[in-house]
């Protein structure tokens, strides 16, 4: 077992993992793919991947998603309680849309910030899939010691089982172009 820096989430019927750096947007185009377009979600922030046979899974994980404070303005949403009284991040209610239940992984989209303006995507191939996923291993340097060769094999897995895309947001973002951003990002899929 692996734990991928992602969130996981079923949408137009695709199960598709959010992967990206602490920071990136991942629980925040989560909980506005939950708001706005029915969404369903397994996990929020780490994604266990596991191999069974010559797929990888995805295992569920916990029913709560955590926010920083800008997005819970910005979508309006409930909050049940603190993450840290030292930090503005927070658990929000959403465990009607908790799916308890193991997914295969569809498609990954690999958010990166950047000081553009507009976002822009771009479909991954060939071995930098390969290269892309393994970057989003959760705490790589000290998976790699003890299960080098497992995360070889079921990175490379998932790399041949899934579409990947690189969305490159804006850092700065206002609701109109997060509204563009989600909308992009459906039309990959």
């Amino acid at each position: 077992k692996i734990p991928l820096h992602a969130s996981g989430l079923i949408v137009h019927d695709k199960t598709i993992l959010i992967a990206g750096n602490s920071g990136a947007g991942k629980s925040t185009l989560l909980f506005h793919l939950i708001q706005n377009y029915q969404a369903r979600f397994f996990s929020d922030d780490i994604v266990v991947m596991e191999k069974k046979g010559s797929i990888i899974q995805a295992n569920p994980s916990f029913a709560e998603i955590k926010l920083w404070l800008d997005a819970i303005e910005r979508f309006n949403a409930n909050i049940i309680k603190p993450v840290h009284p030292d930090i503005k991040k927070y658990f929000v209610d959403v465990k009607s849309f908790f799916i308890n239940k193991i997914q295969i992984p569809q498609v990954v989209f690999i958010i990166q910030t950047t000081q553009n303006t507009t976002a822009q995507f771009e479909k991954v191939t060939g071995v930098n899939k390969f290269l892309y996923l393994i970057k989003n291993v959760y705490r790589r340097n000290h998976i790699e010691i003890l299960f080098k060769k497992n995360i070889f094999e079921l990175v490379a897995t998932l790399a041949n089982q899934t579409q990947v895309y690189i969305l490159h947001r804006p850092f700065a973002i206002n609701n109109e172009l997060w509204n563009e951003f989600v909308d992009s990002c459906l039309e990959q899929i």
